[in-house]
């Protein structure tokens, strides 16, 4: 089961059906969001203490994680949520050996950053910001796919599925949706805990129809010796 969270431009606006929420701490009344399942909140328990306290709340920290943790610390019991930029792998070239023995050098490719995506946080690899994020605890994470945004084909499922192998927690997935069709492949990939869509993309395509599709837990496939077995 996925939440669906709506990234607010404004927060007057109909987001009947949605999970969350992510908006700005003071600008968000608390009569009318204290029953989403998921506030992902701007601000802190300091700037906005109505909010503080709260089981639903996430306050947002897009600093990275030390940034994070350090928030945490500040106000201890209450869920911070660090926000990660990942960028898709890029092959990188360094300067290789005279191979044909002209005395000349040629840029070849370094396999080791072959397909590995990066993290904006002091540009890391991916695998080491997951280990870094887990040695402090943070049990659920926002991860932003800016490139999968600007194609507009639809969430980068190769991300999460990178991050699956690597963490067991919450992942909350951002970036590239813009038809049904990349929820219903997000729903087949699995193992999302939130999906964060733009305001405009939520309403564009029916935030009650996105949340119906994506919240429905996906049917379990029966094995061929049931399907023969019922037949029979």
């Amino acid at each position: 089961m996925t939440q669906l969270i709506v990234d607010c431009d404004s927060a007057d606006f109909d987001w009947t059906g949605a999970g969350g929420l992510l908006a700005k701490a003071e600008g968000l009344a608390t009569d009318r969001a204290k029953d989403l399942p998921m506030l992902l909140l701007r601000g802190s328990p300091e700037t906005a203490p109505e909010w503080a306290g709260r089981p639903n709340v996430f306050w947002l920290a897009e600093q990275g994680l030390d940034a994070a943790a350090r928030l945490r610390d500040l106000f201890p019991g209450e869920h911070v949520l660090p926000k990660a930029v990942a960028a898709r792998p890029s092959t990188h070239f360094t300067m290789g050996q005279h191979y044909t023995g002209d005395g000349f050098s040629y840029y070849v490719p370094d396999m080791t950053t072959y397909r590995t995506y990066r993290i904006d946080d002091g540009d890391q690899y991916l695998a080491d910001w997951l280990e870094r994020a887990k040695e402090l605890n943070f049990e659920t994470l926002l991860f932003d796919a800016p490139d999968a945004r600007a194609e507009a084909k639809g969430f980068d499922l190769d991300l999460l599925e990178k991050i699956k192998r690597l963490f067991q927690g919450g992942i909350i997935l951002s970036g590239g949706a813009t038809e049904i069709v990349h929820f219903e492949r997000l729903k087949k990939e699995g193992g999302c805990l939130g999906v964060l869509v733009p305001q405009a993309i939520g309403l564009t395509l029916g935030i009650q129809q996105i949340s119906e599709l994506i919240m429905d837990p996906p049917a379990l496939e029966k094995s061929s010796q049931e399907t023969e077995g019922a037949a029979a």
